[in-house]
């Protein structure tokens, strides 16, 4: 195809086709790897979310349960992990105590 003889219209929608093709040719093929991947297991005895976690390809996270509690509001928790909560940072910062924050 001499692409030296389409205007920037017919280029621009070529443009488009090939890129939408690209995206149907990717998804048939991410499709047809998954179903090999499903038969192969099954071959074995062995489901996706065995091998992969609850969500095929992401591992599982599970929820960590509440270790602090804000007084109020008392719906606010954290699990002690990550970044300190401004809730707790605040009465931190002027002489309170983590485990005041406890729940019980």
């Amino acid at each position: 195809m001499d692409l030296s003889s389409l205007n920037i219209n017919d280029l621009k929608n070529l443009q488009r086709q090939i890129a939408d093709t690209i995206v149907s040719r990717k998804d048939r093929l991410k499709d047809e790897v998954k179903n090999k991947i499903r038969a192969l297991a099954a071959d074995h005895g062995l489901t996706l979310e065995e091998l992969f976690g609850s969500r095929a390809g992401t591992p599982a996270k599970s929820k960590l349960a509440a270790k602090y509690r804000n007084p109020n509001p008392p719906h606010q928790t954290w699990s002690g992990r990550g970044r300190v909560p401004q809730w707790m940072r605040d009465p931190i910062s002027q002489g309170a105590k983590k485990e005041d924050f406890l729940i019980k």
